[in-house]
């Protein structure tokens, strides 16, 4: 296995705790949870694109899906994060490891929606009100 091999080959690096097992039933609620948020959210986007023409927030629910596909295996190898692989629904496998699917639509929506709630504060003006009530919290 990769994880063993870059633990060797680096002293001073733990190796995983490859033998942590994933939680069947959160696991179960997180994906089900999404998949009916990611419903809602990809609802209300075409609603928007229908009658407002607004592609916003379509483009950033699939931006989401991007970010995880593009960063999420490197951040986990690099920042050394290690999702438990026994009894993980797989959505990716890359750089030698499985990624979970429940961190897949937690992106979708984490990332999509996120970025389209701040979008619409800033165009309203909030955004120096908004920017330091997060900085003084």
């Amino acid at each position: 296995m990769i994880n063993n091999e870059i633990s060797s080959a680096w002293p001073g690096v733990p190796a995983p705790p490859i033998n942590m097992i994933m939680p069947q039933t959160l696991q179960t609620v997180i994906i089900w949870s999404s998949c009916v948020m990611i419903a809602i959210a990809g609802i209300w986007a075409l609603t928007r694109l229908i009658r407002q023409r607004d592609m916003l927030p379509l483009t950033l629910l699939f931006g989401g899906l991007l970010v995880y596909l593009a960063i999420e295996p490197f951040y986990d190898v690099l920042g050394f994060v290690y999702h438990p692989e026994i009894g993980q629904v797989v959505a990716l496998n890359t750089l030698g490891r499985n990624f979970p699917l429940h961190l897949m639509l937690l992106y979708v929506v984490y990332w999509g929606m996120l970025a389209y709630y701040f979008d619409r504060k800033f165009q309203a003006g909030s955004a120096c009100g908004l920017i330091m009530a997060i900085r003084h919290s």
